[in-house]
């Protein structure tokens, strides 16, 4: 029997759920994802589009479908694409940024917004390897930007975020001496999301973030 476009739209979710696959990690080719699917690629590109017209998915001509938002378009540099920056001032940007939205993440956050930040500490305070440590950080920053309720706001963090992999992590390519400090800081944000205390959760991120730059900078 030939599954229903939102029957199929559900096996693509839960094979992206099961591979861990986070936001802007590319999807595998169409040929490819339709064999695992068991579909022909006509039927998988009809989900596709209809991923991409709900903010579900994004494709970029000659590149491949992106998970995710796509992000906002950053500003033009030596005829467009990223702008150069340094690690410096990505972590400026978040430091100016991520306390507003922890902020409105404590007035807006949903259960299911909760529970998934939940995951991601759980996740991180197993020991995993720096590797799964660092795309679990992102998922839970990117959770608590998508508990803010604003989806504005949560596509610029979308494309802060791709500085933030860029300019930074790739800086990161060992543990740098700080990820218990850093886990620390995450439970005090997600408890105050989770107690509906605005004021703590912004101070916290805020916090966070200055920690951060301190062990990666030292000032």
């Amino acid at each position: 029997m030939t599954p229903s476009q939102a029957e199929l739209s559900r096996k693509l979710l839960r094979y992206l759920q099961q591979n861990r696959l986070s936001d802007h990690a590319r999807l595998p080719p169409e040929r490819e994802l339709a064999g695992t699917l068991g579909v022909t690629r006509n039927r998988l590109r009809g989900v596709l589009r209809r991923m991409a017209a709900q903010g579900e998915i994004w494709r970029h001509v000659g590149k491949g479908t992106f998970i995710g938002r796509r992000p906002l378009e950053a500003a033009p540099h030596n005829g467009g694409g990223m702008v150069l920056t340094s690690p410096r001032e990505v972590i400026d940007a978040r430091l100016i940024f991520e306390p507003m939205l922890a902020r409105l993440a404590a007035f807006n956050a949903t259960s299911a917004d909760v529970r998934e930040m939940q995951l991601c500490l759980d996740k991180m305070g197993g020991g995993p390897s720096w590797p799964v440590w660092a795309s679990w950080d992102g998922r839970l920053h990117r959770a608590i930007a998508k508990a803010s309720g604003n989806a504005l706001l949560l596509a610029m963090f979308d494309t802060l975020q791709l500085y933030r992999n860029r300019d930074v992590f790739r800086m990161l390519d060992r543990p740098f001496q700080g990820t218990d400090m850093a886990s620390r800081d995450h439970v005090a944000v997600v408890d105050a999301i989770r107690e509906r205390d605005s004021r703590r959760a912004e101070a916290a991120m805020r916090k966070h973030i200055l920690s951060l730059r301190h062990a990666i900078f030292g000032d």
